[in-house]
């Protein structure tokens, strides 16, 4: 197999990822990194592309944003093969590669070149023993999704509100929040169970979420569990209270959050729901999937990523 694969995305960050192209080619040529390079023309050449390079590439390397690494992953996981992630960050929030402590192109081409591996978990969302989705980052469901949706919706049309991801998220907040219907849920896990009205729902993998909220401060990427964060009944105020506390974690002490740290959560739910995985609502055959029972759990050590 050839060595390495760069898939450059220059749709990420609404287009803005491509005036990285020739400081990246400096920095690749500068540290000794030798890559075939690809770039791809939309999304669904992405995904073709990363389709066909996971089988003649021990690894790839994204360049892009989290849609992009989430995208590669998988096709990684669907391929059956043992290839290594890498990721270099040009996308508007870059949760992923944060968690990794990879902040800037100029770092994420130091740790190519020194080319340290961590074996990781992956989540993965299924419904009926099926596996739907795989993600690194989170899986959502609830009001996030709706607040996700507006805030994509706002990069893709620009303006000056696009260009920050928390102005865009309280935005997104005051717009949607009231008459947005509370989401009844059963939850269990080998650690404990539960259940009630929430607002939100957040099972992560790492750390951070949306541009560098610490939303599950003790996650950890290869410790073989998920960590639940869970946003009860509250006015609009409370809730950009928590926004702005979950900056920092501060968000976990509070009274209308709850935690939970498992393997595995089983979902259940009266009223049918969206899932998002790092964003990207879960579908099945092109169309998205509403879902009332839902397992979300960690497939432990399933992934190298070069950091």
């Amino acid at each position: 197999m050839k060595e390495i694969a760069l898939l450059f995305n220059p749709g990420a960050r609404q287009g803005r990822a491509r005036r990285q192209r020739g400081k990246l080619k400096r920095l690749l040529a500068t540290s000794g990194v030798h890559c075939e390079w690809f770039e791809s023309r939309d999304e669904a050449d992405l995904i073709a592309l990363a389709r066909a390079a996971c089988r003649e590439y021990r690894t790839l390397v994204g360049v892009g944003g989290d849609t992009t690494f989430h995208l590669m992953l998988n096709e990684i996981m669907a391929s059956g093969f043992p290839v290594r992630l890498g990721m270099i960050p040009t996308g508007s929030c870059n949760d992923i590669p944060r968690e990794f402590g990879i902040r800037s192109v100029a770092e994420a081409c130091r740790r190519l070149q020194a080319g340290r591996v961590r074996r990781c978990d992956v989540g993965v969302v299924a419904r009926d023993g099926v596996t739907l989705n795989h993600f690194l980052g989170q899986a959502n469901f609830g009001f996030g999704v709706a607040l996700n949706q507006y805030v994509e919706a706002k990069k893709r049309r620009g303006g000056w509100l696009a260009k920050s991801q928390v102005l865009a998220g309280a935005a997104g907040a005051l717009r949607l929040f009231r008459g947005h219907p509370l989401l009844p849920l059963s939850i269990s896990a080998a650690a404990g169970s539960l259940s009630g009205d929430y607002l939100l729902a957040v099972v992560s993998n790492i750390r951070f979420l949306a541009g560098g909220f610490a939303v599950s401060p003790p996650a950890q990427p290869d410790d073989g569990s998920l960590d639940l964060c869970l946003v009860g009944d509250c006015s609009l105020p409370r809730f950009l209270h928590l926004f702005l506390k979950a900056r920092r974690g501060g968000h976990r002490t509070q009274a209308e959050v709850k935690t939970l740290c498992s393997p595995a959560f089983e979902i259940a739910s009266t009223v049918p729901f969206p899932i998002q995985a790092d964003g990207r609502t879960v579908a099945s055959g092109g169309q998205p999937v509403l879902f009332q029972r839902a397992t979300i759990r960690a497939l432990p050590a399933a992934l190298d990523i070069i950091c």
